[in-house]
Order: C-alpha cells, then structure tokens, then sequence
C-alpha cells in the first residue's frame, strides 16, 4: 500500500513538472536567451550607452502606448552577461534584443508577473537595444503630468553591474 502511494505520488509529481517545463505563452515569438555559466564571473566588459535620458515629449494619454529605444555597445575586451531586469514601474515593460536577434522575454517591474531572469550575452564589441514601452492608461485616465521611467539591467561587469535605461514624457489630456 505504502510503495503504490509512493510510486502514485512520484508519477504526479513528474508530470506536473513536465507541464511546468512545456508550457508557453499563446502568440509568443521571442527567442530563447542565451544561456551563460559565466554570469557569476565578473567581466572586464564595459558598458557604452549611444544615448540614454530620452524625453518623450508630449504623451497623449489616450494615444496608446510609445517606445523609447536604447542602443549600447560592450567596449570591453571580454563579453558580459545581462543576468536580469527590471523596470522601475508597472506602466513600462522592456525587451533586449542583441545583434544574433536573440530577444529577453518581456521585462517588467518586480513582482508583476516576470521572474526578471535575462541571462543574455553581448559579446565585446557587439551593439544590442532596449525597446522600452510607456502605457499613459495604465495608472486610469487622470494620471497626467511628468513622468520618468527607468530600464534597470545587471550585469556580471566590474564598471557597469548595474545599466539605467531612463526615459521623460510629460503625459497630457488628447
């Protein structure tokens, strides 16, 4: 009785992290990441933003979302890993996209829905982007006035273990 039990409790527990590890997103096209061992090894990699601070201008908080877009380039000498993310409110999500194509699944603000797990490698020399998406609805339809949202990555570099991504806007009525 004892070993049937056993064994019954064994095969539900297989399959359930069988599911666990099957399931998937409806629609999603993201790549998977890169997978590195090297992400608790530090790296002489640095971190170069092309252009970081975006003001957004005037956001219509009716006009649906808009995308603020991040170049940076890795000027060390060895690669570094992106090992997670987040972003600084649940109105913004971000992806990281580097220049194999390979795509992060969605970044978002902690503990809303993302484990914020990146895991991602630039390699010296290799340019990637952060698209960034700013919802002007997500805080109700009088949320108007400044905004600053930020993009967080870390990583395993020595200079740059943490890379802010900031964006302004100033969200107003239609």
């Amino acid at each position: 009785m004892k070993v049937g039990l056993t064994i019954l409790g064994i095969g539900i527990l297989v399959i359930g992290l069988a599911k666990m590890g099957a399931s998937t997103s409806a629609g999603q096209t993201t790549a998977s990441p890169i997978r590195s061992s090297s992400a608790l090894t530090e790296s002489a990699g640095t971190v170069n933003i092309e252009q970081n601070n975006l003001d957004l201008g005037d956001i219509p908080i009716g006009g649906g979302t808009v995308n603020a877009t991040f170049y940076f380039t890795n000027t060390g000498d060895e690669p570094i890993v992106l090992t997670s993310g987040k972003t600084s409110c649940m109105c913004t999500e971000a992806v990281v996209t580097t220049a194999d194509g390979a795509v992060s699944p969605k970044i978002l603000m902690q503990g809303h829905g993302s484990s914020g797990v990146l895991d991602m490698v630039v390699a010296s020399g290799e340019r990637a982007s952060v698209v960034a998406t700013f919802d002007p609805m997500a805080h109700g339809p009088n949320a108007l006035g400044p905004i600053t949202r930020d993009v967080i990555l870390a990583t395993n570099s020595k200079t740059h273990p943490d890379v802010r991504f900031t964006f302004r806007g100033n969200v107003v009525k239609e």
